[in-house]
């Protein structure tokens, strides 16, 4: 009827909704303050920024502490490298596969450059004169029999340098006896020091990774980051090439750079099952990449 009053409803007095729940979109207070859906994202945004901050805040000491323990760890090895026993002396690897001196600080040796290595002698042993003393490491021999002559080469030669005298019997007739023990460097040579910079770069990058918001991908990424950086320090260290007395697991590398390389293989492809889009069956791709990976290092050291 005209001029009735009408009849107030649920919907227009809110009677039978659930009141909304203060900080939600449209939620009226006691004393009227609205809080919007605007407000709503701003605060978010800001919850974000204030998270991301302090990761910030966090990362960067976290990332001056691994740099400045991660060249420690460089000067070490490199100072450990110049004090190995060894002939103060360069060497170069002939046409017909000869040792030839090149050069040397000490003025006996000097005397001796350009003339062949024929064998080394120390305590009534005389060891000849092998070109794989110089040459690249084992573990980029693909004939195992091969590899394995090059290990004990390297092994019999760390051993013969350990002792107080060694003599150099060179093809000419002439012999001169050193002390391998004297042979004290400051540090490492440029050569090395050419990787290792990269492979601190590359350790900085897999401390950041791990100081980023926690994830699988994160993690795996920094797996890689620090495998190859040790590789690249490695490679590094081979490029110090002389007549040393090479720590055992040095003298035959091909195991545990082969794991730092199979442990890189099976992280990649654990990331590219997992990112930027997951693929089918990513959780049993990636179980079996590092159940392969596992086998191989396992044989690596056991054969």
């Amino acid at each position: 009827m005209a001029g009735a009053p009408t009849a107030a409803t649920p919907a227009s007095t809110g009677a039978g909704r659930a009141p909304r729940a203060p900080g939600a979109p449209g939620h009226v207070g006691y004393a009227g303050d609205v809080i919007d859906a605007g407000e709503d994202v701003d605060l978010g945004a800001r919850s974000a920024d204030e998270l991301r901050s302090a990761r910030d805040r966090l990362s960067t000491p976290v990332l001056v502490a691994a740099g400045v323990l991660a060249l420690l760890a460089l000067l070490v090895l490199a100072r450990a490298i110049a004090v190995l026993p060894g002939i103060d002396a360069r060497w170069q690897v002939g046409p017909a596969g000869e040792l030839r001196l090149a050069a040397s600080a000490d003025p006996a040796l000097a005397a001796l450059a350009g003339a062949r290595l024929l064998a080394l002698e120390a305590g009534g042993r005389m060891l000849p004169a092998d070109p794989a003393w110089l040459r690249s490491a084992p573990r980029w021999n693909a004939d195992e029999q091969a590899r394995r002559t090059m290990v004990q080469s390297r092994r019999a030669l760390a051993e013969l340098l350990r002792t107080p005298r060694v003599t150099l019997r060179m093809d000419d007739g002439r012999a001169v006896t050193v002390d391998p023990r004297a042979r004290i460097g400051a540090l490492a040579g440029p050569a090395y020091w050419l990787l290792a910079l990269p492979a601190l770069g590359l350790v900085l990058l897999g401390v950041n990774a791990l100081a980023s918001p926690p994830g699988a991908p994160v993690r795996l990424f920094a797996i890689v980051a620090i495998a190859q950086a040790l590789s690249l320090l490695a490679l590094g260290t081979d490029l110090e090439r002389g007549l040393l007395a090479l720590p055992g697991w040095w003298a035959d590398d091909m195991p545990w750079r082969a794991a730092l390389d199979l442990a890189s293989a099976a992280a990649t492809l654990h990331l590219v099952a997992l990112h930027p889009l997951r693929l089918r069956r990513a959780g049993a791709l990636a179980a079996a990449g590092w159940a392969l990976a596992a086998l191989a290092v396992a044989a690596a050291f056991v054969g």
